[in-house]
């Protein structure tokens, strides 16, 4: 234990003549060590990195914000690394490409359909005459065919087909981009409605069109069927100029 220092220390203040009253204890060195142990203490509470409170966040920690933030930067990225074009439309030259995306994307749906779907035995000359009498869109990734939309102008409305996405690239937004696409056409044209038919059974599908602002308009059967076996779906655009 260290002794403390038994000695009398007289101090004069400034300017003047007449001694202080001694001090007894410690001497001058150790207390001015406290002093600036005392400063130094005195400092760190305002250290310079701690943020003023003008320019800390006023809004508080939100996990789920975060949790959001970090979805939507995954999702940015992920678009990116897929290096998938924008869409482009289609052309006669794409139909043989396309013809054969339709029959690998309908031939692994989630569920059967019943009867089985006609896009199953689409060839490349269907699908030219399709577009000669309508048009669709195309989207590729890495110089393949990933994506396609087909669309076809009835009873003043934009009916759309075919959406078909590769197995292999599923669930990146390729079937989104292209019904955005769609609508873009359906637009361009002057018209205020898009169709399309959805099996029953596919309840994925009717879900993502749903999403897409889709909603069930009336239930249809085909032919030899006495039970629906699909639904049309109607979408109404806004801010177009049709009279329809």
């Amino acid at each position: 234990m260290a002794r403390t220092s038994s000695r009398v220390w007289w101090s004069r203040p400034f300017g003047s003549t007449r001694p202080t009253p001694p001090i007894v204890g410690r001497s001058p060195h150790v207390r001015r060590v406290t002093t600036s142990r005392l400063r130094s203490r005195w400092r760190s509470r305002r250290s310079p990195s701690i943020l003023p409170r003008s320019t800390r966040s006023s809004r508080p920690f939100s996990r789920a914000g975060a949790q959001r933030s970090s979805a939507v930067e995954a999702a940015v990225a992920a678009d990116r690394s897929a290096g998938h074009r924008p869409a482009r439309a289609a052309g006669i030259g794409d139909a043989a490409a396309i013809a054969d995306l339709v029959r690998r994307a309908f031939s692994t749906q989630s569920r059967p359909t019943n009867p089985p779907s006609s896009a199953l035995h689409e060839t490349a000359s269907t699908i030219a005459d399709h577009l000669t009498r309508g048009g669709g869109a195309v989207l590729e990734s890495g110089g393949a065919m990933v994506g396609v939309v087909l669309w076809m102008e009835e009873d003043g409305a934009l009916y759309i087909s075919r959406l078909s996405v590769d197995p292999e690239h599923r669930r990146q937004g390729i079937a989104r981009t292209l019904m955005d696409e769609a609508e873009r056409e359906a637009r361009r044209r002057g018209l205020s409605r898009m169709t399309l038919g959805v099996r029953l059974e596919l309840d994925d599908n009717r879900r993502l069109f749903r999403s897409c602002g889709f909603e069930d308009v009336s239930l249809r059967s085909h032919e030899g069927f006495s039970e629906p076996t699909w639904v049309m779906m109607e979408r109404r655009l806004t801010g177009t100029s049709s009279g329809s």
